[in-house]
C-alpha cells in the first residue's frame, strides 16, 4: 500500500518545482549548449561558453541600473569566489551569432520561452500542491506572471537600445 502524502510532502514537492535543488555538475555541462540556470548576476538562460580543465563559464544577460549587457559567470562547483552559476536543465544547442546584439535578442526570446513554460507548469500543478497554505501559491503565480510580462514588454520596447558594454 502506498504511503499517503503529508502536508509537508506536498510543500516540499511544490518548492522543488518552483526552485529545484539539484543542478548539473560542471562535468555535465557542454560548451555550446544552452541551460536554464540559477545565478547571482545573469538571468535564467545562459550559454555554456568555455570548458577548460579547471572551469566552465556561462554567458547570459545581466542588467544593472536598467542597462543590459552580456556577462560571463563561472560554474558554482569550479570557482569558490566567482562561481555562482548552477545549471538546472539543458535547453538545447546554441546557434552561431554574428554579433552580441543577435545573441542578446536570442537569449531574451529564450528567457520568455522558459518563463512561459515555467508559468504554465505552475498553473497546472495538482491542487494538493497548491493548497499547503493560502498565500504561497497565489504569490508565486503572480510573481512569475509579472516577471514574464516584464520580459515581453522589454522585448517589445527594444532593450537593445539601452544596452551598454560593461
Amino acid at each position: 500500500m502506498e504511503k499517503l502524502k503529508t502536508k509537508k510532502d506536498y510543500e516540499l514537492e511544490f518548492w522543488e518545482l518552483v526552485n529545484p535543488t539539484r543542478y548539473l555538475s560542471s562535468g555535465e555541462c557542454v560548451a555550446g549548449k544552452v541551460y536554464w540556470v540559477r545565478a547571482r548576476r545573469i538571468w535564467n538562460v545562459a550559454i555554456c561558453q568555455d570548458r577548460t580543465p579547471d572551469e566552465v563559464s556561462f554567458r547570459g544577460i545581466r542588467d544593472k541600473f536598467d542597462r543590459y549587457f552580456l556577462f560571463d559567470e563561472f560554474h558554482y562547483d569550479d570557482n569558490g569566489v566567482f562561481g555562482t552559476v548552477q545549471p538546472l536543465f539543458e535547453l538545447g544547442d546554441s546557434p552561431h551569432f554574428e554579433n552580441d546584439s543577435q545573441l542578446m535578442e536570442w537569449l531574451l526570446d529564450k528567457e520568455i520561452e522558459v518563463a512561459t513554460t515555467q508559468l504554465d507548469q505552475l498553473r497546472h500543478v495538482p491542487d494538493a500542491l497548491k493548497t499547503f497554505d493560502d498565500y504561497t501559491y497565489p504569490f508565486i503565480l503572480e510573481e512569475n506572471d509579472t516577471a514574464l510580462q516584464a520580459l515581453i514588454r522589454l522585448r517589445e520596447e527594444g532593450f537593445l537600445a539601452q544596452r551598454i558594454s560593461p
